[in-house]
């Protein structure tokens, strides 16, 4: 996923658009290691939709789930990328594996800044 200014990390699964090409603003890139993700808080300037990529530096399989149900999955050691529409308000993020969330594996997508 290519940088883009403010944006510091992410992880996303594919979006599905209309027809028609969709305009990617960025790459949010996020490291999931054993258990926990860095950076936890990313920002983006615009809403829109952003690729992102989930590098697991990890032992463990590991994903990142959005709150509008996009997730990206990766395997130990392992690179995943998927396309995340980013609305007005932000989102938050989980790892879905059990147990991973409530030990901390969580963060936040803030729009602006």
């Amino acid at each position: 996923m290519a940088s883009m200014p403010g944006a510091d990390g992410a992880m996303a699964s594919p979006g599905s658009s209309g027809g028609g090409a969709v305009s990617i603003l960025g790459t949010l890139e996020v490291r999931a290691f054993d258990i926990g993700y860095e950076p936890t808080t990313l920002t983006v300037d615009r809403p829109g939709t952003y690729l992102v990529r989930l590098v697991n530096t990890g032992q463990l399989a590991h994903d990142i789930l959005f709150a509008d149900g996009t997730m990206v999955d990766a395997a130990a050691g392992t690179t995943a990328e998927g396309e995340l529409v980013v609305p007005t308000g932000g989102l938050t993020f989980v790892c879905a594996r059990p147990g991973h969330a409530q030990v901390g594996q969580q963060g936040t997508l803030l729009v602006g800044g």
